[in-house]
């Protein structure tokens, strides 16, 4: 459930962003949030929380994100 809340809330900002600013289509878009997510879930949450604080979570959060989405452009 964690999962499915971080994919649309994530994908609510991300696919917006990234159509505006960047003119991705709809549907890559979407893949990049999903590829985002996975990865951020996985790394993120899953391993990075659970050994240090929320804190550093957010920032590789953050960290993974600009790595994830900075190619689709």
């Amino acid at each position: 459930m964690k999962f499915v809340m971080k994919w649309i809330l994530d994908g609510a900002v991300v696919v917006l962003l990234l159509m505006y600013f960047a003119d991705v289509p709809f549907i890559e878009a979407v893949i990049a949030v999903t590829a985002l997510t996975i990865i951020a879930y996985g790394v993120g949450d899953q391993v990075i929380l659970r050994s240090t604080n929320n804190a550093v979570a957010t920032l590789a959060d953050g960290v993974l994100g600009f790595l994830t989405v900075e190619p689709v452009k």
